[in-house]
């Protein structure tokens, strides 16, 4: 939040609602994948793209739960459509594949 802020009022409000999208899609992404309930601070957005209507944005694991559940960076992209905010999230074959192999190692 601090970030946030720091950032000129008249964009801090689509700047939360971007943060608060990206988390809920990658909440609902990464569930099925690794089974872990996560609050709302186990992760941290970075918005990587400051267009006017959509860009690109980053998770990183901000917690030890995050960590627990071997949740890892995962990149997304956003779009702004009238007063709508949209994210979205995917993880690819080759992040599930990597997961699943840092498992067996363990």
């Amino acid at each position: 939040m601090a970030t946030l802020h720091s950032r000129p009022q008249r964009i801090q409000a689509a700047l939360a609602a971007i943060t608060f999208s990206a988390k809920e899609a990658f909440y609902k992404c990464q569930y099925g994948v690794t089974g872990a309930w996560l609050d709302f601070h186990d992760v941290a957005v970075s918005i990587d793209s400051d267009e006017e209507n959509g860009g690109t944005f980053v998770i990183h694991p901000a917690s030890e739960v995050a960590s627990a559940a071997k949740i890892s960076s995962s990149k997304g992209r956003f779009r702004i459509v009238g007063e709508l905010v949209l994210a979205g999230v995917a993880f690819s074959v080759e992040e599930e594949e990597d997961r699943e192999r840092d498992e067996g190692e363990r």
